[in-house]
């Protein structure tokens, strides 16, 4: 398999690209959740039409899922956030959620386990505990490979829309 490097050369692209495709695309795959009892993630699905898994490392957390099919009574406000909160939902602003909740799958993360979340599947986490989560998205060639590859583009793009207009040097990545 060829490096982030090794594949700009192959595509020719020069190393600044190839640097912030390692930088903003890969690096942004990885995420480490700390924090305290009650600390919450809103309802969302991870963007770039990523699937995802969860690791607990320390603590318990609660974790709410809802399928890709729940979206239209979820609620939502950006591509990938809901309005609603799952925990303490307003029925009388957002009374398709009732419906929702019959499609919920609850559970509670354990140190040393693991939750998949498959792409476009809401879900919703609060530390039951002083939490430690890690958490990798990826990609599948046989299901959201494209999401990839639209994602590379963009950071293509951007870059050298930045280099246009001057707004980022040449050779930044290369220092």
């Amino acid at each position: 398999m060829a490096t982030t490097n090794e594949l700009g050369s192959i595509l020719k692209f020069d190393s600044e690209i190839a640097l912030r495709m390692r930088d903003s695309v890969s690096k942004s795959l990885d995420k480490m959740f700390v924090g305290p009892r009650g600390a919450l993630t809103r309802l969302h699905y991870d963007a770039g039409d990523a699937h995802g898994w969860l690791g607990q490392v320390e603590g318990r957390k609660l974790f709410v899922f809802y399928p890709p099919s729940a979206s239209p009574m979820l609620y939502p406000i950006e591509d990938s956030h809901a309005s609603v909160d799952p925990l303490e939902p307003d029925y009388d602003r957002f009374p398709l959620f009732r419906e929702a909740q019959s499609r919920a799958r609850v559970c509670v993360l354990n140190p040393g386990e693991v939750v998949l979340c498959p792409r476009r599947w809401w879900h919703y986490a609060v530390a039951l505990d002083t939490s430690v989560t890690v958490m990798r998205n990826w990609y599948n060639v046989n299901t959201n490979a494209q999401a990839l590859v639209e994602q590379i583009c963009s950071t293509i793009k951007q870059t050298v829309d930045n280099r246009a207009k001057g707004s980022v040097p040449r050779n930044e990545a290369s220092r």
